[in-house]
């Protein structure tokens, strides 16, 4: 409870599983009783193999990307500022 006791007293806390992939699953959380709430739905076993993730939110925020990847004998850099997008079930990520 340390970490969300410091990251809860500079306002809202996101809360994510760690395997959750563009910002799928996860919450906005306030209060003790809102982080008891989300991890309620998780299980225990998956708790104690990934954890938790908990990010201070920040608004407004800008989310950089930097990068490479490697092809063979090819190497792409990249660098850009990400934006949220809607997936194809409509949720915003």
């Amino acid at each position: 409870m340390r970490p969300w006791r410091l990251c809860g007293a500079r306002g809202p806390v996101g809360v994510k599983k760690p395997r959750a992939a563009g910002g799928r699953g996860q919450r906005t959380v306030l209060t003790d009783h809102g982080l008891d709430d989300v991890l309620a739905t998780l299980a225990p076993e998956d708790l104690a193999l990934c954890g938790l993730e908990l990010e201070t939110e920040l608004a407004p925020v800008a989310t950089l990307s930097v990068g490479q990847v490697a092809i063979g004998k090819r190497l792409i850099s990249y660098y850009g500022t990400q934006q949220a997008v809607t997936d194809n079930a409509g949720r915003s990520i």
